[in-house]
């Protein structure tokens, strides 16, 4: 991780890390690293650093309470919501254009509007 805040001084870098809330169960000292980390290189670094993840109290827990790892480092959040029965509808129309009134219920009853669950289940 410093090697790339390091590089990202010279070259503009982009890092996701998805579902990061499980990095600490992957390897413990992580978040107290990238906390450190991030508070040394940050103001000299050119890193637009991504961190999404599906647990969201975790993700909250992590970067919102007080004595959080993370606590006042980010610069925006994004909180993406399910998509809406309209929008299903146009994803199966666009993709399966004979499907049944019934699969759009049961697809929204199984995934709840949650895109990558859509595509794994249909």
């Amino acid at each position: 991780m410093e090697f790339l805040l390091q590089r990202s001084i010279s070259t503009p870098l982009v890092l996701v890390i998805d579902e990061f809330q499980n990095c600490a169960s992957v390897a413990p000292s992580f978040m107290g690293d990238l906390q450190r980390l991030w508070d040394k290189w940050r103001k000299h670094s050119r890193m637009l650093l991504v961190l999404t993840g599906s647990a969201a109290s975790a993700m909250r827990e992590i970067t919102e309470g007080t004595n959080a790892p993370l606590f006042g480092r980010a610069s925006a959040k994004l909180i993406l919501q399910p998509f809406s029965t309209d929008v299903i509808k146009q994803i199966l129309t666009d993709y399966h254009a004979d499907w049944r009134p019934e699969e759009l219920l049961t697809l929204y009853t199984l995934a709840g509007g949650v895109p990558m669950l859509e595509d794994t289940i249909y």
